[in-house]
This record gives C-alpha cells, structure tokens and sequence, in this order.
C-alpha cells in the first residue's frame, strides 16, 4: 500500500518562514553594532589600540555566519580598524559561525566567546595569534558594552576598566552605534 502525502502539507507554516527572517535580522543587526563598537573603542581604548597596532597594515578581519548568512569585515587602515561592510571570500582572518542559531548565541550575550568556540559553535580561519589577539579586543570590548553583572559571566577575566568607563559606554551605546561615529 502506497501513501501519498501532498507537498503542500510538507512546507514550513509562515509562522516558521517570519521567526527565520527575524533571526537573519537580528543577527545583522548585531553584527553592525559590533562592528562599529569595535572601531569606535579602538579609537578611545589604549589596549585595543596596541593589539591592533601589532598587526600588519591591510590586514582583513571577518566575521561570517554560515551558510550564506550576513558577515561583516574590518581592515586594519594607518593602525586602525576600519568597519568595511559586508566581508569578503578572502579574508585574512575570518570567524565563522555554524548556523545562525550558534551566531546568535554568541552575538548576544548568551554565551561567551570562549565557551562558543570550545562547543565547536565557531572557528577560525588564518592566522591563529592575530585571532587570538582580536579576540583579547574583543573580551575589553564586551567589558565595555555589557554591565559588569553579565560580563561575568561572558568572559573568564573581567579586563580593568578606566575611571570613565560610563562615559565611554554612554558614547558607545548613543553615538558609536547608532550613528557609526
């Protein structure tokens, strides 16, 4: 006996189409925020600034979500990070996220880098000390973007903030995201 089943009963309900479409959202609009945190802490952020100063000049950083998800790219400009847009296929360094669900996790503050990677939820491709090293940036910038409450939980070692870590914050949070300044 021979049951067939008609293909319109095995596509997804919208309900399921729109909760997709929101997460790919969601994710871009991390990714933009935290590219332009990054390139606005580099700017007031002496330990950002040495980290990247190390670094070779045109150097592309980037981050992707596969597959075919959104992506984001930075290149190291006259020492600094500088946010380009959407990145490339031939990235220096490229960190790649499995699915947008691990992406997701990971971009809000769910779960921290180190426990993403070692759960096998992203991984890297280039040069592993200057990943490792963006990542040192990225830990100081997660200390600046989340109250210390949740940045304890994110990262295993708190990084010591300045004095005026509010202010910095509030530039971050009204004028670095927001307008990209």
């Amino acid at each position: 006996m021979k049951i067939s089943i008609s293909k319109k009963y095995l596509r997804l309900p919208k309900f399921f189409e729109l909760f997709s479409l929101l997460k790919v959202v969601l994710a871009r609009a991390s990714l933009i925020a935290l590219a332009r945190s990054v390139e606005a802490a580099n700017g007031f952020d002496p330990r950002i600034r040495r980290e990247v100063a190390s670094w070779p000049e045109g150097l592309s950083i980037g981050f992707c979500i596969l597959p075919s998800g959104p992506s984001i790219m930075w290149k190291v400009v006259y020492g600094r990070l500088k946010y380009m847009g959407r990145a490339e296929e031939n990235l220096d360094l490229g960190i790649y996220f499995k699915n947008i669900t691990c992406a997701l996790l990971l971009l809000t503050p769910r779960m921290g880098i180190a426990q993403g990677f070692a759960e096998n939820r992203a991984y890297v491709k280039g040069d592993l000390e200057k990943a490792v090293s963006f990542l040192r940036c990225l830990n100081i910038l997660l200390a600046y973007l989340y109250p210390t409450f949740i940045s304890r939980r994110l990262l295993k070692d708190v990084p010591k903030l300045r004095y005026d870590l509010y202010f910095r914050r509030l530039y971050l949070y009204f004028l670095a995201i927001p307008f990209g300044l």
